[in-house]
């Protein structure tokens, strides 16, 4: 009499390997994605406009952080668009930035603050009436 193999394993260990592979490797993705930009808190040095290039002076730091900017970069003043010529020396900006494996490193977006909305809203004369 001819006897039929078993494919499936009676061990209850057995089991729990074979599931945990199936349920462990199937959501497995290869899905490439870039790195998040880092951000920091700087001081614009200079600006060089013919080449793009920015030399910021963050915190204490021993070197001065240098990046380019792109037509993509977004310049932020005030949290409206700007034009990348408005950030001054001795600005302080924030500079969100990515760090190619070759190449300079390159601005996402710069953000800075000043006052002229404050100097706006404070030559506007008040609409409060004085009694």
């Amino acid at each position: 009499m001819h006897t039929k193999r078993r494919l499936i394993p009676t061990n209850p260990s057995l089991w729990l390997f074979a599931l945990s592979m199936i349920l462990g490797l199937a959501p497995l993705e290869s899905q490439a994605r870039p790195p998040r930009a880092r951000e920091r808190q700087c001081v614009v040095q200079t600006i060089e406009r013919s080449s793009r290039t920015m030399t910021l002076r963050c915190g204490k730091d021993a070197e001065p952080l240098e990046v380019v900017w792109t037509r993509q970069t977004n310049f932020l003043q005030n949290g409206k668009f700007a034009d990348a010529a408005l950030p001054k020396t001795g600005q302080a900006v924030t500079v969100y930035y990515r760090s190619p494996l070759f190449g300079k490193k390159f601005a996402t977006k710069v953000v800075w603050k000043d006052g002229s909305d404050d100097k706006l809203n404070k030559n506007q004369p008040s609409q409060r009436k004085e009694t």
